[in-house]
């Protein structure tokens, strides 16, 4: 029996062997299939920056920052912003676009700092250096000044002189401290800035300053009459810096080494009329004034249709003067006129006018106060014949 129980105890023995082998095993198979691999995430390169520069300009001139060299080598940058002095404040918002304009009110040395962003949102800052320098100025040379003051005897105490005030390396604005030169035109004669100047306060000029030789050139005037108009064939435009009108004259300045073609065309400029157009009036027999530039012919005139060329009277062929010879009733009036000059240019200008006239409230019949007056009267009878009975 005991070795029965023996021989059983080995078997089980032997089985649970077996039986904890088999679990081990497919313990160890189990987890040689089931173990998973960690995954590692790539991390996200920052974009590079690139704020561009050095930057130089000049005091209270824009400047244009530039970005355009910033890249994203994982995906691309989506947003710039800038802070022109670095100190930690960005002057901008984000920005879809590289560059963006700004300026500065001091002369000095600055940091200008761009921050990018790119579609994961990681961002890269870089900065540029920035130098602000005065506005470029050009002072008259003492030469220049003792050429204004032999021709004309102007003294001045202070030279006068040009200042480039948008940083374009022109010099465009003209200030004399000394009050006794006026500006009357900015040109640019083969590349060289030079300012048209006046000795008074009228606008003929007598003089220019070529700011880049630094000297006065004086002016020489001539008149000319133009005999026929064509059209040259290489179709050459005087610039619009080197022609102008002033005073009912044109101007043009001469360059000695080139030929002027010049095609005039003429109109006649239009009048003033006095009321003006579209006037309300109150009155039913307005008088209108009519005030040409030059000496004209009138050839129709209608109001409303109506012609009413006997009706005007012209003066020194530029001023007619029209007044209704009835009273007008409330409405709305068209004055149309046609004018003629000597060289057969005609002109045709209309006014409307509107007629509103006050209305003189008619006065009602005081029947009220002529009831009174009678009731009284009557009262007065009434005691004289009682007055005259007690005498009786």
């Amino acid at each position: 029996m005991e070795s029965e129980k023996n021989s059983m105890t080995e078997k089980g023995n032997k089985r649970l062997s077996i039986l904890i082998t088999l679990m081990i095993t497919l313990s160890s198979f189990s987890l040689f299939f089931s173990t998973t691999t960690p995954v590692v995430l790539a991390e996200k390169t920052k974009p590079t920056a690139h704020a561009g520069g050095p930057y130089v300009g000049y005091i209270n001139a824009s400047i244009t920052f530039n970005g355009s060299k910033s890249k994203d080598s994982d995906g691309n940058i989506i947003g710039y912003r800038w802070d022109f002095t670095n100190d930690g404040i960005y002057d901008t918002d984000w920005l879809p676009v590289p560059t963006t304009i700004s300026t500065y009110t001091s002369v000095g040395g600055y940091t200008v700092k761009l921050q990018v962003k790119d579609n994961d949102n990681v961002t890269g800052n870089a900065t540029a250096n920035v130098t602000i320098k005065p506005l470029p100025i050009i002072y008259a040379s003492t030469e220049a000044m003792n050429v204004i003051q032999m021709t004309f005897g102007l003294q001045f105490t202070r030279p006068f002189y040009a200042t480039d005030t948008n940083g374009d390396n022109i010099t465009d604005t003209f200030t004399d401290p000394n009050h006794l030169l006026t500006l009357v035109h900015f040109v640019k004669i083969s590349r060289n800035v030079s300012f048209l100047l006046s000795t008074g306060n009228d606008m003929i000029p007598e003089f220019f300053w070529d700011t880049k030789a630094n000297k006065i050139v004086l002016l020489t005037f001539i008149s000319i009459q133009m005999t026929e108009t064509w059209i040259d064939s290489e179709d050459r435009i005087i610039s619009s810096d080197m022609i102008w009108r002033e005073n009912g004259n044109i101007y043009i300045l001469d360059d000695s080494s080139q030929q002027y073609i010049l095609t005039y065309g003429y109109t006649i400029l239009p009048p003033i009329f006095n009321p003006s157009n579209g006037t309300l009036l109150k009155f039913a027999r307005p008088t209108v004034t009519i005030t040409f530039l030059e000496k004209i012919n009138l050839t129709i005139a209608t109001f409303n249709d109506n012609d009413i060329l006997d009706q005007i009277t012209t003066i020194d062929y530029k001023t007619i003067i029209f007044s209704p010879t009835l009273d007008l009733t409330d409405g709305t009036y068209a004055l149309n006129l046609t004018v003629q000059d000597d060289e057969a240019n005609t002109l045709t200008s209309t006014s409307t006018y509107t007629i509103i006239t006050e209305k003189i409230p008619t006065a009602e019949f005081p029947w009220l106060i002529i009831t009174l007056i009678a009731i009284i009267l009557i009262i007065v009878v009434i005691l004289v014949i009682l007055r005259m009975r007690l005498i009786i």
